[in-house]
């Protein structure tokens, strides 16, 4: 048996150093691409890999992914992907956690909110693709925040052609 010590990482907030904090992130961005260095204490202190946050931005990721290659991070960060199962709850995660909730999909939701089928099935295609945008560029795997909920994550999987191991 094995231990692999996995950090948890939110990559759109953890990449300023601790002296550049006081600076707005707008700010700092013009000066330079930030490092991810919140992750790069994780990973001195013993960190075998990250999970990141939910996010349904893929551009954040793949951003965060070419900053830690910068950065000399060489451990796996795996995407954290949630399910999109109502308008209300994916609105009220994103906003507790700062995820970038795209407006296009927001829209979307709010329009379905009261059609729950077509809802599902909008949010199903839409998590499908980001993970397949992932998985495409690299990403080494995908962490699942179920919430309780097994049936939208095992669709997902299904979607992906991945199979449970028995």
């Amino acid at each position: 048996m094995t231990l692999e010590r996995i950090a948890a990482n939110y990559d759109h907030c953890h990449i300023l150093d601790n002296s550049e904090a006081s600076s707005s992130f707008t700010e700092h961005r013009t000066r330079k691409a930030p490092r991810p260095c919140r992750v790069i204490g994780k990973v001195e202190a013993g960190a075998d890999g990250a999970i990141t946050q939910l996010f349904y931005n893929v551009d954040a990721y793949l951003d965060f992914m070419e900053r830690c290659a910068k950065a000399g991070i060489t451990v796996p960060v795996v995407p954290g992907i949630m399910p999109i199962t109502g308008f209300a709850n994916t609105v009220r995660f994103c906003s507790g956690c700062g995820a970038d909730l795209p407006r296009w999909v927001k829209l979307r939701l709010e329009e379905l909110q009261d059609d729950k089928e077509r809802l599902l099935e909008f949010g199903e295609s839409v998590v499908t693709r980001l993970c397949e945008t992932l998985l495409r560029n690299g990403a080494p795997g995908l962490h699942f925040y179920t919430i309780n909920q097994a049936g939208p994550t095992l669709r997902l999987c299904r979607n992906l052609g991945l199979a449970a191991k028995a």
